[in-house]
């Protein structure tokens, strides 16, 4: 820009309120530097623009007089001097322009008219110099980019620091987020960025900057018109989006405006980012007290608590809280109720919380932290540790089941003579286990999972997983361990696996109640008489763990055995729900209403099923012999069923 382009800006200002355009500058610049025209010819000049007759057509000289005061100082003109210029523009004394030029210069430099003109003329100076591209320069041609731009001289003023696109007032956080934990992240959060003094309008866009960079999906927030009525923006962080890894974490703001240009990243605020959650503890030690009480000592990492806290209990309506832990604390200790124990330590569900500083939360219970638990005597018991495993048969790596093995060894180091003449239990995979018996010279426990092929050694352990072990001692002492090693399990979809679970066999079924009629081999007749039956079927021990049978008589499940165990090597179906004597005929038509072929379809934990391959055929004679039951032998038959009590009658209809 040349020694002109100050007086030029001023002219602008004073009759357009904006600063120069490009393409104008230029011009009026040329103009003078080849002395094509006075300076009293171009403030004349202006007022004989397009732009001119559309902002004053129609108005009078005193609101020209009053808007020319406005657009320079920001103030209305007084009165006298108002009436001044009125006067001698309309009595041909002089022109606009001379009045113009003398309004402009007459405004003593360090005066408050003089720093608002002065300010303004350095702001636009600035906005002019920023339009150095031809996209830039033409975006500026447009009335929508000359009325932002009047919008914005606007705020400058004698005292304000000239309005930037780099923001200085600090971003607003929400109070309560100076560190910020990982609840708080995964929900968004917003920013405030005060727009009193930055150099924004309508359409311009705020982005969100972390560290100096973008978002991975850059977050924008468009100025609108409410914002600029409250000279205030609020700007949405999605809850999707990733802020890297925990610690001190800068927010700021980088503002572009309609015309291309790009602001330094200002406003720029530092919070904590803490995500991790805290750690379980290393240990839990439990003793009953003689008033019925029981005594907790929970084991945490010293520090990692400092400034957090922990609940026993419903949050809602906890039986203990700790919330003072400090640095230093290694151990905290606990009082609460046998009724309340039996809660945090068993099936209610009830959890332990630990809250860090941030608000990070870890929520367990005692059961899953490496515990000792006394209710007599106060008798040492350590919890297993240094659990690993070995698999048995194929390709064996440690730690690791696969395809190819048929079965798996488990260890865990015990303390000799703490745990002697017990067995220890295994939860591994949503599987329980049984240890050998331990001796009074065992550093270790042992567990041998023995599944017999691969088939259903897959069907126990395809889930891999922590394990838990947990020993006891005849003195009331129970202690677990939570794993400190896991079983991987490296299977692959659809791979072909040998073996398989066997197919139940032997099934047998025994009319109950009545005259029992005599069959062929293959057959069994259900006649008018009989009241019940009672079947069963031989099954391999631990294939079908967790699983269970169904019995169909034709196309219908008449009963199920819901609950197989490791050791059962039987799958039954009788009538439990009342004494047999109880029922008549028609309870046994009314479930079996015709026959057929009689098959047991056995499941495995996995949801595999097989069928029995012998099958029985069932005839429905109810017709054959009177409704009236012959119960001769009917003790003999209740005794058949009477130690029967595991099996699901719910799809029975009683009469």
């Amino acid at each position: 820009m040349g020694i002109n382009a100050s007086t030029i800006q001023k002219l602008y200002i004073a009759y357009f309120s904006r600063p120069a355009d490009v393409a104008g500058l230029r011009y009026w610049e040329g103009q003078l530097d080849a002395n094509a025209i006075s300076i009293s010819g171009l403030a004349q000049s202006f007022s004989e623009q397009i732009e001119y007759r559309n902002t004053y057509g129609g108005k009078t000289t005193v609101e020209v007089i009053t808007a020319l005061y406005q657009n320079l100082f920001d103030r209305a003109p007084d009165a006298d001097g108002l009436q001044y210029w009125a006067t001698q523009i309309d009595t041909k004394v002089v022109n606009i322009g001379t009045a113009a030029l003398a309004i402009l210069n007459g405004a003593p430099a360090q005066s408050k008219d003089g720093l608002t003109i002065a300010n303004k003329v350095n702001f636009s100076m600035q906005f002019t110099a920023s339009l150095d591209t031809l996209a830039k320069a033409v975006s500026y041609s447009e009335q929508y980019g000359f009325t932002t731009m009047r919008e914005i001289l606007k705020k400058v003023t004698s005292a304000s620091e000239l309005p930037s696109l780099q923001p200085k007032t600090l971003l607003d956080f929400p109070t309560s987020m100076k560190i910020v934990n990982a609840d708080e992240m995964s929900k968004g959060t917003s920013f405030t960025l005060d727009l009193k003094n930055l150099a924004v309008n309508v359409g311009y866009s705020l982005e969100l900057m972390l560290d100096g960079k973008s978002f991975s999906s850059p977050v924008r927030h468009v100025v609108t018109a409410t914002d600029m009525s409250l000279m205030s923006a609020r700007i949405e962080l999605p809850g999707n989006a990733f802020w890297g890894f925990d610690g001190i974490k800068k927010f700021g703001v980088k503002v572009n405006d309609i015309f291309g240009n790009t602001g330094e990243i200002g406003a720029q605020v530092s919070l904590l980012l803490d995500t991790l959650p805290p750690a379980k503890p290393l240990a839990i030690v439990v003793s009953a007290e003689q008033n019925g009480m029981r005594h907790i000592e929970i084991s945490i990492y010293a520090g990692q608590m400092n400034g957090g806290y922990i609940v026993l209990g419903p949050e809602a309506k906890p039986y203990a809280i700790d919330d003072a832990i400090s640095a230093t604390d290694s151990k905290l200790v606990f009082d609460v109720s046998a009724q309340n124990f039996s809660s945090l330590f068993g099936t209610y569900g009830y959890s332990v919380s630990e809250y860090d500083a941030a608000g990070n939360v870890t929520r367990f219970q005692l059961s899953d932290v490496p515990n000792t638990i006394s209710y007599g005597v106060n008798a040492v018991l350590t919890p297993a540790k240094n659990i690993t495993f070995m698999a048995v048969g194929g390709n064996v790596m440690a730690n690791t089941v696969n395809a190819t093995n048929t079965g798996l060894i488990v260890t865990a180091d015990i303390v000799p003579g703490e745990a002697s003449g017990t067995t220890a239990s295994l939860a591994l995979a949503g599987m329980s286990f049984e240890s050998r018996k331990i001796a009074a010279t065992d550093n270790k426990v042992v567990f041998e999972i023995n599944a017999g092929n691969p088939f259903v050694l897959k069907t126990w352990l395809a889930a891999g997983g922590i394990p838990k072990i947990s020993l006891s001692n005849d003195k009331g002492t129970y202690a677990t361990s939570q794993g400190d090693n896991a079983l991987f399990a490296f299977y692959t979809e659809g791979e072909k696996i040998e073996g398989a679970i066997n197919p139940p066999s032997n099934l047998t079924i025994t009319p109950l109640g009545g005259r029992i009629t005599s069959s062929g081999p293959g057959q069994v007749v259900f006649n008018g008489t009989n009241v019940a039956f009672y079947a069963e079927a031989t099954i391999t021990a631990g294939q079908a763990v967790d699983g269970h049978a169904e019995l169909w008589i034709g196309n219908k499940i008449v009963m199920t055995d819901t609950f197989i165990t490791m050791k059962d090597t039987k799958v039954t179906f009788d009538i439990t729900s009342a004494p047999l004597i109880a029922y008549d005929p028609k309870f046994l038509q009314t479930n079996v209403p015709s026959g057929g072929k009689a098959v047991v379809k056995l499941f495995d934990r996995a949801g595999h099923v097989v069928s029995s391959i012998e099958s029985i055929i069932v005839v429905t004679n109810y017709s054959s012999t009177s409704f009236t039951a012959d119960h001769e032998n009917l003790s003999q038959e209740i005794s058949i069923i009477g130690s029967h009590t595991k099996f699901d009658t719910s799809s029975l209809v009683l009469p």
